[in-house]
């Protein structure tokens, strides 16, 4: 059994939640720098499109509403 406390659990948790964050708006940065190179490339937009979809799940997971919402 762990002797972490909750708190420690979720300040730990929510730590890395940020850095992922962060790490995320870098690589959307670096996608968008990539598509204006080849900006008729429509594999960009369908990555967009998958991130949205993911983004969506976890928006709906934190509000406790279905995904239809």
């Amino acid at each position: 059994m762990s002797s972490q406390t909750a708190k420690q659990a979720y300040e730990a948790r929510m730590k890395q939640i940020n850095e992922r964050l962060t790490t995320i708006r870098q690589e959307l940065k670096r996608h968008q720098q990539e598509f204006n190179q080849t900006p008729n490339h429509w594999g960009f937009p369908g990555d967009l499109g998958h991130i949205e979809s993911l983004l969506h799940q976890i928006e709906a997971f934190l509000k406790n509403e279905d995904m239809d919402s």
